[in-house]
């Protein structure tokens, strides 16, 4: 790797190109004992980092940067941007402070590799941890908006002030569609401005999110293409395929082949940072071939959120939200306590209840009935959304992420409770301003925007009463509606009670082109790649129980493995962590004696 350094005589900065060279841009400098350090995911981005006229949380993943600051008497000061897409980790010493925007560099540079036993049970059932906390037990990340102040001898002091927080603003909703039509624009536009002649491609799906950006490329004469995950036969791949059709958008389907198959995944994982895992994290299967006809990928990360997909909608009562995102993420827990050592902390359970509950009181549910989108966004979209951003970053190819700009994101602040409720607004808009796709099914129910007036669940309603609601207003998407969910629900049964999978075989199939639990048993290459990186860092941490590891590999080789194959590509994900902290913690150690 390459390095740039600026000492001044109370701090060090490193500017350093990954291999292969990232998708960024960055600079570093100093003029006696001033210097200043800053990361960029564009020219753009970087310029406002260096800017005193644009505070760095105004705006988000348009301009999406940090910036570290070292004044003469040893003041540091950090801020990013007011979407947190370029995470920045931090660690205080007694008498230094430690930036990155790695986190398992913070280790390299002396903080300690201890992990953060409750940050690992939240990453283990949430792929990320809650709030400013890490998995590393002395590191934190910064808030979105956030700006960091430390002085020798003191502590680090946090203030944030994300783009995405709670507004007194209201709109109609025949303004918050013509306003959405105008923002919208711009930010797409000014998309295909910054490629600055780099080849672009959509990320495109089966769901609405990927079809709003489509629509907007194609309006604008992008010349931009389109890809899928999958093959022939997959709801999702019609659908996509389908849209790109009708926009004339070129389109690729990219099924998933051997080799692509959990490629690199120790190698994955230390390019992540205590978030997501590479089991999880498709586009980097992909990165090779997606780096033959892109340099610039879109994608529609954090869409649904803003819109009102989050089923906690509705409900006022922190004891309710905390139940319900407690019952979201409680299965994931169960299926890893399987590897945890006894003594790796006790009840995870109780850990995670304590920990998503401490996430939720700074909230106000009672003040107003869309509070949980607002969590939503803070805790998991700057976290495990934003961890796509730099994954793909590490690797050479930038993603634009248009529903975290700044000036979107400011938009959505100002929708109103009953805007989000079911995705009314969302389906107002699609029928108003992409009528061209608005009579396309989506792949989640097979019901187009057209036809349908729920397209998400609320928490505060029963699901009978919303679908008889919609079935109503739409008889026929109703019935597709319901008659989908009563097949997934006999098709499990069906699985779970009298051992027959095939039904829910081929609807998982049908369904994704990643169903984990399908594919340990039915593609070899799935199984025995697992099995590798399991084995290649048991023993990292007494944290995980390397018994029930390695038994768990036997199983895998012999095809006799019943578990959950994503719990257990979760555990190795963490294990590879545990053991390059390790690592680093023994190289410092090393170097300084």
């Amino acid at each position: 790797m390459a390095h740039e350094v600026v000492s001044t005589s109370n701090a060090t900065a490193a500017l350093v190109s990954t291999e292969p060279v990232g998708a960024g841009e960055g600079v570093v400098s100093g003029t006696g004992d001033n210097l200043m350090a800053a990361v960029a995911l564009t020219k753009s981005g970087l310029s406002k980092a260096v800017s005193d006229t644009v505070p760095s949380a105004a705006v988000g993943a348009e301009a999406g940067h940090v910036v570290v600051a070292a004044e003469p008497d040893g003041t540091i000061t950090v801020r990013n941007d007011g979407a947190g897409v370029v995470p920045v980790f931090w660690f205080a010493g007694a008498h230094d402070l430690c930036v990155s925007t790695h986190l398992a560099s913070l280790v390299s540079l002396g903080a300690p590799a201890d992990p953060d036993m409750q940050g690992m049970v939240e990453y283990l059932a949430m792929l990320h941890p809650l709030g400013q906390r890490t998995t590393l037990a002395k590191a934190s990340i910064l808030p979105a908006g956030g700006e960091l102040t430390w002085r020798p001898g003191g502590v680090g002091e946090v203030r944030s002030q994300p783009v995405f927080a709670p507004s007194g603003e209201t709109m109609s909703d025949v303004a918050a569609v013509d306003t959405f039509r105008d923002t919208w624009n711009v930010v797409m536009r000014d998309i295909i401005d910054r490629r600055e002649g780099g080849r672009l491609a959509l990320s495109l799906s089966g769901g609405l999110d990927s079809r709003a950006i489509a629509c907007a490329l194609a309006a604008l004469g992008s010349g931009a293409s389109t890809f899928t995950y999958g093959t022939r036969g997959q709801r999702e791949v019609e659908i996509a395929t389908a849209i790109a059709e009708r926009l004339g958008m070129p389109h690729t389907t990219m099924p998933l082949t051997g080799d692509r198959i959990l490629p690199e995944m120790s190698a994955g994982a230390e390019r992540l940072d205590g978030a997501h895992a590479p089991s999880e994290l498709y586009d980097s299967w992909f990165h090779d071939a997606i780096h033959q006809f892109a340099d610039v990928v879109v994608n529609g990360h954090a869409g649904g959120p803003l819109w009102g997909d989050e089923k906690a909608h509705g409900l006022r009562s922190l004891d309710d939200v905390a139940a319900h995102v407690h019952g979201r993420y409680a299965g994931a827990v169960t299926q890893a306590e399987t590897y945890l050592a006894d003594r790796a902390g006790g009840d995870i359970d109780a850990i995670l209840r304590a920990s998503i509950r401490a996430s939720l009181e700074p909230w106000d549910f009672s003040r107003r009935s869309d509070m949980i989108t607002y969590w939503q966004v803070t805790n998991r979209q700057t976290r495990w959304g934003n961890m796509v951003v730099s994954a793909m970053r590490r690797r050479g190819i930038r993603v634009e992420t248009p529903f975290m700009d700044g000036r979107f994101l400011s938009y959505a602040a100002r929708l109103g409770p009953s805007q989000r409720r079911n995705g009314r607004l969302y389906l107002r808009i699609h029928r108003t301003v992409f009528p061209q796709t608005a009579d396309v099914p989506r792949s989640d129910d097979g019901n187009p925007p057209d036809r349908l007036s729920h397209l998400y669940w609320s928490g505060d309603t029963s699901f009978l009463a919303q679908w008889l609601a919609m079935t109503a207003e739409h008889p026929v998407s109703g019935v597709r509606r319901g008659a989908r969910r009563a097949a997934m629900q006999g098709a499990s049964l069906l699985r779970t009670r009298l051992n027959v999978p095939g039904p829910a075989d081929r609807l998982a199939t049908r369904a994704s082109a990643f169903p984990a639990d399908l594919l340990v048993r039915t593609r070899p290459t799935y199984a025995s790649r697992l099995a590798s990186w399991v084995e290649s860092n048991a023993g990292a941490h007494p944290m995980f129980d390397d018994e029930q590891l390695f038994a768990a590999v036997a199983a895998l080789r012999s095809g006799t493995f019943t578990g959950s194959a994503s719990a257990l590509a979760r555990v190795a994900t963490a294990n590879t962590w545990l053991a390059d902290y390790a690592r680093r913690g023994a190289a410092r150690r090393e170097l300084l004696h």
